[in-house]
């Protein structure tokens, strides 16, 4: 589907159900995810749609207006006696024969709720989830459009992260990803390389797939000047900085960029690396930093605000983001490429054709070969010598963030496709 640009002053306005059926990103904790819900429900809100949230907060289908104050749903025949009594002798047989998961209970739930908040909407827009259709049931029985947003190969994924489960049971997953994606209204993937592997892995038709490129605050970190207290207040010592943020997952490569950090550390002895942010290899990296003798200058601030993230940005020499070349369907369009971007740092990224897609080699940023941590300390090193040449790819890369990746650009396209898909809907149903 072609995007075409509208004025979004003369357009006209939506009403547009952002759903999360899985409880993936939690609205008051600030991560990748939520800063990325945020901006773009907010955006939608400014330009005078109404917008509505239904998602999985604290294990409890809720809903918001604003996305910050939130109140339970409300259901219909979902809570009723003859729905709950077949639902528990359904798990029971499911349970006792070990048949494959299919989460259809959870999934018509969730749809009631979605019927009772979105009555008289015009879209509903849906992040990814693993097996979770109740967006699908509820666009269907409200008769309206879904379009789904796919950050990246959920499957591969799950994979990863070392899910264990039956080959039926990954024989279930398949088959109800693929039915579920060839029966939404559209697709919108964060990148090209998830585009394409939605249409080899699932078989999906070209023009059924946007891309829209995920953004950055640009604003944000364009005019927030140094704070004099940051190094202070994290600890931090005079030294230079190498700095990764985000979430410690498998493929974020986190435990490559430690290795890497042995290597500067012998060379630099004043270097420092911050990992700003959490997550489940957070132990197994702070035991390797033991074990390498570099506690004292390897630093772990956990989860800060996103303001703190700008300040701690702001006195880094060096940013990485170095995910596993084979992890480039789920690492697609990471916010933090954007966000150093924006905030004019020396980036080391892997040389990977979606980092290849937004970057280019000695213009915006320094790319290496992935998976090669000798290879990202050399870059490093190199970096951290030449002064002026930081300078000038953190400003390189700064003009490219503010031309073609905030917010605001990312919205425009969204805008744009909702109201194509909604406007080609109406006129089908006044046929």
């Amino acid at each position: 589907m072609s995007i075409e640009v509208h004025n979004p002053c003369s357009a006209r306005k939506l009403k547009i159900g952002y759903i999360m059926q899985v409880n993936a990103v939690d609205m008051s904790t600030v991560s990748g995810p939520q800063l990325h819900v945020k901006a773009v429900f907010e955006r939608l809100k400014e330009r005078g749609h109404q917008m509505r949230l239904v998602a999985i907060q604290q294990e409890k289908t809720q809903w918001s207006d604003d996305a910050q104050n939130w109140y339970p749903s409300t259901f219909d025949f979902s809570t009723r006696p003859p729905f709950r009594v077949t639902e528990k002798l359904v798990r029971g047989v499911q349970s006792r024969l070990q048949l494959p998961f299919w989460r259809f209970f959870d999934s018509v739930r969730f749809s009631d709720a979605c019927v009772a908040a979105y009555q008289d909407f015009d879209l509903l827009y849906e992040r990814d989830g693993m097996m979770c259709y109740g967006g699908l049931i509820a666009a269907r029985r409200l008769g309206v459009p879904l379009v789904i947003e796919v950050n990246g190969d959920l499957v591969e994924e799950w994979r990863q992260l070392g899910i264990q489960m039956s080959k039926a049971q990954w024989a279930t997953v398949h088959l109800i990803t693929r039915q579920f994606y060839k029966s939404v209204s559209h697709i919108v993937a964060v990148g090209d390389t998830i585009k394409q592997r939605l249409i080899q892995r699932w078989g999906l038709a070209a023009d059924s797939i946007s891309v829209v490129r995920n953004g950055a605050e640009i604003d944000l970190f364009l005019n927030t000047p140094i704070q004099p207290d940051t190094r202070s207040r994290f600890g931090l010592g005079p030294g230079p900085i190498i700095m990764f943020t985000g979430s410690f997952q498998p493929w974020h490569g986190v435990d490559l960029i430690l290795e890497g950090f042995r290597t500067i550390a012998a060379a630099m002895p004043e270097a420092q690396m911050v990992f700003v942010g959490d997550g489940g290899l957070r132990p197994e990296l702070e035991q390797k930093v033991d074990a390498y003798g570099l506690r004292a200058r390897t630093f772990f601030t956990g989860r800060v605000s996103h303001q703190d993230v700008v300040h701690l940005l702001r006195v880094a020499d060096v940013a990485t983001i170095y995910h596993r070349a084979e992890a480039a369907e789920i690492v697609e369009t990471p916010l933090k490429l954007f966000e150093y971007m924006a905030a004019s740092k020396a980036i080391i990224a892997p040389a990977v054709l979606n980092m290849q897609r937004i970057l280019t080699d000695n213009v915006h940023a320094r790319l290496v070969p992935p998976d090669q941590p000798a290879a990202l300390a050399e870059a490093v090193i190199a970096l951290l010598r030449a002064p002026q040449l930081r300078a000038a790819l953190g400003e390189a890369a700064r003009h490219e963030a503010v031309t073609k990746h905030s917010w605001d650009r990312a919205v425009n396209e969204l805008e744009t496709l909702f109201l194509d898909i909604s406007g080609t809907h109406q006129r089908k149903k006044q046929r």
